[in-house]
């Protein structure tokens, strides 16, 4: 059985990461290029983010 407790956890985790990307919006990817601390946070949490989905999944997969 599917942990919605779990899911609805790490699909918070998810949107908390992609919201922290987005407050490093830039106009260019040079831009963020240029801004090294910037692209680091976002590269970070673009990991984070991926491995938030990656564990639902797996979850989910698991539960099958």
């Amino acid at each position: 059985m599917v942990d919605r407790d779990l899911v609805a956890s790490k699909l918070g985790e998810l949107a908390e990461h992609v919201a922290r990307v987005r407050t490093r919006r830039v106009a260019t990817a040079e831009d963020l290029r240029r801004d090294r601390d910037a692209l680091d946070l976002v590269a970070f949490n673009l990991m984070l983010a991926v491995q938030a989905w990656a564990d639902v999944a797996s979850h989910v997969l698991a539960q099958a």
